[in-house]
């Protein structure tokens, strides 16, 4: 019987791909989460409370220039399932865009004249440092749920002979296949230097 898992993300990846505007829209939700979480942790959960809606409103108005962020480094023109170490390096860049520019507002804006609260500048850090995690950890899970769940029913586990850039390639062609035909059990090699430690999250074995 099939896994309810493996069914859900059935559905989810056999999609080409999110589409921009949903990728943008779970990023701005995550974005605005990250900046309720600083101002809860820097202040308190009363103030928090009291200006629930006025710091909804400052973080909506700036999100134009997060966008301007993503556009610049293309954060939602990728597969989010097939993201790499580049790709999170472009997140935490589009994020840092947009941060700055919240942080020239604050600088520009008196406090008062146009929103009912702002950000100080450790409440901006925190954020940021909030959002870049959460974004992160959206497509490695995304990823990881890509690479582990999407195994075909009748896959055979099969061990790598090699641990260079061949066997690597081989092990990398197989987890990308949709629906699996192979799961990557570990790697085989006769460098006894290699044997024992972890390769690609899966043990590196002494064929001699």
């Amino acid at each position: 019987m099939t896994n309810p898992l493996v069914r859900i993300t059935d559905i989810y990846f056999s999609r080409a791909s999110l589409p921009f505007w949903a990728i943008i829209l779970l990023d701005s939700i995550l974005i605005i989460f990250s900046a309720y979480l600083s101002l809860y942790l820097c202040e308190n959960a009363n103030v928090l409370t009291a200006h629930f809606w006025g710091w909804f409103q400052f973080w909506i108005c700036m999100m134009p220039l997060f966008l301007i962020g993503m556009k610049i480094f293309h954060t939602y023109s990728g597969i989010i399932r097939f993201s790499s170490f580049v790709d999170l390096a472009k997140v935490a860049q589009a994020l840092l865009v947009g941060c700055a520019g919240v942080f020239v507002v604050t600088l520009l804006v008196p406090d008062g004249a146009v929103f009912v609260i702002m950000p100080e500048d450790d409440e901006i850090v925190v954020t940021y440092v909030f959002a870049v995690m959460m974004l992160w950890s959206l497509r490695v899970c995304v990823k990881y749920l890509y690479d582990n769940v999407s195994e075909g029913e009748n896959a055979k586990k099969v061990f790598i002979y090699g641990t260079k850039l061949g066997g690597v390639g081989i092990a990398k062609s197989m987890r990308n296949e949709h629906p699996s035909r192979y799961i990557v059990k570990g790697f085989l090699t006769d460098d006894k230097n290699i044997a024992g430690r972890r390769l690609m999250g899966v043990k590196v074995y002494d064929c001699q």
